[in-house]
């Protein structure tokens, strides 16, 4: 049994991992939403990013969104790193890796509200484990 490993192909499961991946990353992050507000969390964040003196609470849309989008860009590593190595799954595991470490260095700056901290954390981590883990899922 012969399978399809053309670059039409190979893009259509990348498409599909990430679309996958982001839909998980976006339901746990939800999820992790919903606890942190019934336990009075105020997702409180730098209106302008880090460093800046306004301060917004994150609506669930935004962390929806800005959950899932990372997926279809790691998608687009891939795919890219596919290009120039054998080993592209190698260098995106620690490319993602080291992304998900520089990720919580703006959780301590000023502006984000201290209670939320741990909240945002582990939405990290959870959109990474589902990202991640779809494309390692996608790759068996």
């Amino acid at each position: 049994m012969a399978t399809n490993t053309s670059p039409t192909s190979n893009n259509r499961s990348l498409l599909f991992a990430a679309a996958v991946g982001g839909v998980i990353a976006a339901v746990a992050n939800a999820i992790v939403y919903f606890v942190g507000d019934s336990a009075g969390v105020e997702f409180i964040v730098p209106a302008g990013g880090p460093g800046s003196e306004n301060t917004m609470e994150l609506p669930l849309v935004a962390i929806i969104l800005i959950s899932a989008a990372p997926a279809f860009i790691a998608a687009g590593l891939i795919a890219t790193l596919r290009r120039f190595t054998d080993r592209a799954m190698t260098v995106f595991y620690v490319i993602a890796a080291v992304i998900l470490v520089i990720s919580f260095f703006p959780l301590g700056q000023e502006g984000v509200a201290e209670d939320a901290i741990i909240y945002l954390a582990v939405m990290h981590v959870a959109a990474a484990g589902a990202i991640v883990g779809a494309f390692a899922y996608a790759r068996r």
